[in-house]
């Protein structure tokens, strides 16, 4: 059957006959179909409907309801035993094919934004394994696990052209002005959210009544602050704008005032800024977790050597506004409460072979689009924000965030270049931690021939990565060696408790945790979220975070285990498991510009082979591991000689010229 041969509307016409055929039915795999039919008919309905355009005729209320009712799956409370669950799936109809059908089941849920934008063509390709499946099982025939599981497998290994195209264009191209037309009409109606696709849920809804009611002077500063951020990073590793003027923004729902104003302070600057994604800001983090390996189950070297084949298509599908890109400006959402994942033997797990697939396909997509879009040409800019479900009082919860997103660069600027001075006299950095935490480091510095214009720490300021607030560096793998331990940790969305990390020679020898009582069962959740698909990591970055007035924040009001990583890096020092802060752009000279100095420590030994090979230079993580001041007996700069020059003593400042950073600290302490 051609997924191409099948136009929607025949289309949902016969799953319209398996719904009516699966009403009643009790058997695991009809249940299934019938699930599945009602999701394609639903979404169907939206396209044929111009849903993206506006409501139907339809009251919010009634929206509503459609939405709660597409997406329940996507609910904490609606995911477990649900055809996304893998558990659930495999429970009903085995290994064969119940892993691959939740996949496929979780993807089929994804195509709402399709939907809204009105791609006939891509709905009915997505929906297609769905007959396909009908007719497999149909007649009385008794369901078939494998010949189930290679439908699905065949239908990812299809020409993805098509998919690989739309999803590019929305990434790249202002062209696409679907998100950014909903987003600029945006009204006090709320039911414009509805018109993006995705699940909409309480929090979105009062984010964006929270907003509406701010003061349009603060919501002009925040888009004043977040645009010239992202400008100035350019400046400050010496890109040029000149050409390279299109904006990717990306945004949680309810945000639209907030882009409305940064995407006009953007045209002032001259730059073309566009809505390329809008995400819920609940999702449903157990069925994230179960399916962040769902690719195994269709990767092989055939298939990634195609991928390189759509990628290139569709980049020269978008040749004018590939060379006019210039980067991604993102906000996210904090506050939700701390994760712990149901570990489910059913979901899909790497072996070692599917690992080194997996990291033959991210390396494969990073150098398409990096010949492309070079790094060393284009820009990043991240900010966050609470979410209405911070435990606390979210609207004054989300104006100090403002306020730390706003401190003063100048100031900030002439404190931390106090410790770079320092820091540049160091052989090594000796970082020690207190009380029950057992971080013991050395780490090495690059050597500096001319410390009159050779620096090897970047002062970082408000560019970039918001709030301001660290000086970091890349440090040399020899002779990094030692303990890192975080008592409790959250990377990448989930928690870690007892996080500790064995460096020799700057990679990572031994790691553990103590989430579960199986210490192997603590060696797999830390290999498969954190090192996966690496068995070891090297330490890419060390910096120090100044940002007192997000850690008291944070500690006012008690929610320093919900602070997003791109604050809680600014509130003690930090040390980056994977690549450096300038992977791929090691040969674009970076100047410190409150010193003038060039910042040398650009490489360590393993980017140092990126001529040689990418996959031996590169790992394409970055995770950053925080430990808190409080956390912290001493940071010491170790001169050639000996001398030991201490920047934190017992969790506070007592380097000459920072010790005004001790105020939050003591205020919030008292």
């Amino acid at each position: 059957m051609n997924d191409e041969a099948v136009p929607l509307e025949a289309q949902l016409e016969s799953v319209r006959e398996i719904l009516s055929s699966t009403r009643e039915a009790t058997e695991p795999m009809a249940e299934f179909l019938g699930a599945a039919a009602e999701k394609v008919l639903t979404m169907g309905s939206m396209c044929l409907e111009g849903r993206g355009k506006g409501s139907g005729g339809k009251s919010f209320e009634e929206l509503k309801t459609e939405n709660e009712r597409l997406y329940k799956e996507l609910s904490p409370e609606g995911y477990e035993d649900s055809w996304a669950d893998p558990s659930y799936a495999v429970e009903r109809l085995g290994p064969v094919p119940g892993q691959a059908v939740a996949s496929w089941f979780m993807r089929l849920l994804g195509n709402g934004k399709t939907a809204c934008q009105e791609r006939k063509d891509l709905l009915s390709r997505a929906f297609q394994p769905l007959l396909r499946m009908a007719e497999a099982t149909s007649n009385g025939r008794h369901l078939d696990g494998e010949a189930v599981r290679d439908i699905l497998v065949e239908h990812w290994r299809r020409d993805l052209t098509l998919e690989t195209e739309f999803l590019l264009g929305s990434v790249i191209s202002p062209s696409r002005t679907h998100n950014t037309n909903v987003a600029l009409g945006a009204d006090d109606n709320p039911g414009y959210m509805f018109r993006y696709g995705p699940r909409v849920s309480d929090a979105e809804l009062r984010t964006a009544e929270f907003l509406s009611g701010l003061p349009e002077a603060d919501i002009e500063e925040v888009a004043d602050t977040l645009a010239r951020a992202y400008v100035k990073g350019f400046e400050l590793e010496n890109k040029d704008l000149s050409k390279r003027k299109n904006v990717s923004v990306g945004l949680p729902m309810g945000f639209e005032r907030l882009y409305r104003a940064i995407a006009f302070k953007l045209e002032e600057m001259g730059m073309t800024p566009f809505l390329a994604s809008v995400s819920p800001m609940l999702p449903c983090r157990q069925a994230q977790y179960d399916h962040k390996f769902d690719a195994v189950l269709h990767l092989d070297e055939e298939s990634i050597e195609k991928q390189k084949e759509y990628m290139t298509k569709a980049l020269d599908s978008y040749s004018e506004d590939v060379d006019r890109f210039s980067g991604h400006l993102v906000m996210r959402v904090f506050g939700r409460e701390p994760f712990d994942p149901i570990e489910k033997k059913e979901k899909v797990a790497p072996d070692s072979d599917s690992a080194q697939l997996y990291r033959r396909f991210q390396q494969v997509n990073v150098e398409i689009w990096n010949a492309r879009c070079p790094r060393k040409e284009t820009g990043f800019s991240l900010a966050s924000f609470p979410g209405p479900f911070v435990r606390g009082d979210f609207e004054a919860i989300f104006r100090d965030t403002m306020k730390v997103n706003m401190l003063d660069s100048e100031r900030y600027g002439r404190i931390q270049q106090a410790m770079v001075d320092v820091l540049d006299r160091a052989d090594h950095v000796r970082v020690m931690g207190s009380g029950s935490n057992q971080t013991d480091l050395r780490i090495n510095m690059h050597d500096i021939e001319d410390p009159s214009s050779q620096t090897n720490f970047t002062n970082e300021l408000a560019a970039q990565n918001i709030p301001l607030g660290e000086v970091f560096t890349s440090p040399l793998l020899q002779g990094t060696s030692g303990v890192l331990h975080v008592e409790e940790a959250f990377l990448n969305r989930l928690r870690f408790e007892n996080l500790r990390i064995e460096f020799v020679d700057g990679m990572i020898e031994d790691y553990s945790c103590t989430n579960f009582d199986d210490p192997e069962e603590n060696r797999r959740y830390l290999k498969d979220n954190l090192l996966h698909p690496h068995d070891t990591l090297p330490m890419g970055e060390f910096a120090i975070g100044s940002n007192t007035e997000a850690y008291a924040m944070a500690r006012r009001h008690g929610i320093m285990d919900v602070i997003p990583v791109v604050i809680l890096e600014k509130m003690g020092p930090h040390f980056a498991i994977g690549d450096t802060c300038f992977a791929l752009q090691e040969d674009l000279p970076t100047m410190n510009h409150e010193s003038g100095k060039e910042v040398i420590a650009r490489f360590n030994e393993k980017t140092a082979k990126r001529d040689e090979s990418m996959e031996e230079a590169y790992t394409f993580k970055h995770i950053d591991i925080t430990v808190p001041y409080h956390s912290i007996a001493s940071i010491a700069a170790v001169t050639g000689d000996g001398e030991q020059i201490e920047i934190i003593r017992d969790g506070r400042f007592v380097l000459e010229g920072t010790e005004e950073l001790n105020g939050p600290i003591d205020e919030v302490d008292a």
